[in-house]
């Protein structure tokens, strides 16, 4: 966490401390003072929510209606045989246009003529619901009321909106001829539709569950009584429904949260808003002072460092302003990055310097060879390349010691160093016994005296007391000039070919391209 929310954070605790306090006195009085409001508004929204699942009943009942004031309907109920009224009008595709689940059409006996379901619906069961042994069975089979009758039924599949109407005519002038019943789920999508526009939280199950024993309350305009049982967040309301014999079929519980503790916050939160306006002020002010004095000045130091460290410039420096701790903290990093800039320079020497001549290595050769060809392309500057190699340093090794053949090593690197005249001249070793000496600017006859100065240097060391080096060991050189459009890849293997040619012919020889 930083400095500027560290403040903040420590001034608004407090502060928010402090007003808890008062807070919660405030809350324990308006518990105690509107548990009256909040039984009056759970009764309201308990019949609110009953009015809304009758109106779920509303809803079939205009569907079945429309179905059942139908002179088309009527005439083939009363003569079905050969009507072609079925096949054209009472099919699934019909049905569920009406967004319904399923349709039967009986005569004044109770007989089905037509029995429907909506196509892919396999949970509604008319056989079961028309069982003339069941009580609903025989309700249904009767004549329906004059003006039809909406209800609930319970099903193998689960709750039924079931309505019963009389088939007249369209303009109802004649008697009934027989009876249409429609039937439609009462599903969790509607419900969950229902939820979303009264705004409460219940849910409807077959009965089966059981109404809570809690405390009875009565509602106006419930046929069946509810039950209360109270609970710290939320209420819980239960009552039945019954289904269309009136015998219950339906469990209703609702989920209520308690409004007197939405009363409560919202009270609270107009003196919250105050405490807290205090405390934001407190907490800008300490802000400003901080930010002022320090978070300035810390952004500013870790934007310095940020840069040097993606421009890997550690020879600069950190600014340094007055005399107080960051100041001091300043001066230390600026300490550290000295250390770093001289631990970097180290590491580059050791990168490309070898450990045991101190000559350029086969990654610093590498790194310098094209550039150099690239250089010399561009000024048509001529440019030669020496490939020394050792002769016999195997057998050199075997007949004076490893540690001999380092020093004899070390001498040939002093050699090449004495041979290299110019400042862009660069020797390196690029492994074992094998040298190589870049001479940037130089022509095939001056590179061909460098090498000749080499063996010469190289002849006139002493390897040890009283031995010249000459009789221990003496090289082989390649000498090639870069030609015109050469690539460095293609110089260096002529050198190579070159060298091969002096071992070839004898060793302790120069051989050239020329």
């Amino acid at each position: 966490m930083g400095l500027r929310a560290q403040g903040l954070a420590w001034v608004l605790g407090l502060s928010l401390g402090l007003g808890g306090l008062g807070f919660a006195a405030l809350t324990l009085h308006l518990q105690r003072s509107l548990d009256e409001l909040e039984t009056t508004v759970l009764r309201r929204d308990a019949q609110r929510l009953q009015a809304g699942l009758m109106d779920l009943l509303a809803q079939r009942r205009r569907t079945a209606q429309e179905w059942s004031h139908w002179s088309e309907m009527r005439a083939y109920v009363e003569a079905p045989a050969g009507s072609p009224f079925p096949q054209s009008n009472l099919t699934p595709a019909a049905i569920a246009a009406s967004q319904l689940t399923g349709l039967a059409v009986l005569n004044l006996s109770g007989e089905p003529l037509k029995l429907l379901r909506a196509p892919g619906e396999l949970r509604l069961d008319w056989d079961a619901l028309l069982d003339p042994g069941s009580s609903m069975g025989r309700r249904l089979r009767q004549p329906a009321p004059p003006k039809g009758e909406c209800g609930l039924a319970a099903a193998p599949g689960g709750l039924l909106v079931i309505c019963q109407m009389p088939i007249l005519d369209t303009e109802t002038k004649l008697p009934a001829a027989g009876v249409l019943i429609t039937a439609d789920w009462v599903n969790a999508e509607r419900l969950r539709t229902l939820s979303q526009v009264l705004a409460l939280n219940f849910e409807v199950t077959l009965q089966g569950g059981e109404a809570s024993k809690g405390q009875a309350v009565n509602i106006p305009g419930m046929a069946t009584p509810a039950y209360l049982t109270a609970g710290a967040a939320a209420h819980h309301l239960d009552w039945t429904l019954p289904d269309l014999v009136g015998e219950p079929v339906a469990l209703v519980h609702l989920d209520w949260p308690r409004e007197l503790r939405t009363q409560t916050h919202v009270v609270l939160r107009g003196a919250q808003a105050v405490v807290l306006a205090m405390a934001v002020g407190l907490a800008l002010a300490f802000l400003v002072i901080i930010d002022r004095r320090l978070v300035v000045r810390l952004t500013r130091l870790r934007r310095h460092l940020h840069e040097l460290r993606e421009a890997e410039n550690w020879s600069a420096r950190l600014p340094v302003e007055g005399q107080d701790e960051l100041s001091n903290l300043a001066r230390e990093g600026n300490h550290l990055l000295g250390r770093i800039d001289v631990l970097v320079q180290n590491l580059a020497q050791l990168s490309s310097t070898d450990a045991l001549t101190g000559l350029a290595n086969r990654r610093a050769f590498d790194s310098a060879l094209p550039a150099a060809v690239s250089r010399c392309h561009r000024s048509r500057q001529p440019l030669s390349l020496a490939m020394v190699d050792v002769d016999h340093f195997k057998r050199f090794n075997d007949t004076y010691g490893h540690a001999a053949g380092d020093r004899a090593l070390q001498v040939l690197s002093a050699a090449l160093r004495s041979a290299a005249r110019r400042a862009g001249d660069v020797p390196a070793r690029l492994g074992g016994e094998e040298f190589v000496l870049l001479m940037e600017g130089t022509a095939q006859a001056e590179g061909a005296a460098c090498a000749a100065r080499l063996q010469r240097w190289l002849s006139e060391q002493a390897h040890g007391p009283g031995e010249p080096l000459a009789e221990a060991m003496t090289v082989s050189v390649g000498l090639v000039s870069l030609l015109p459009d050469e690539t460095p890849e293609a110089l260096l293997q002529r050198a190579d070919e070159a060298l091969y040619r002096a071992k070839a012919n004898g060793r302790n020889r120069i051989e050239s391209d020329a």
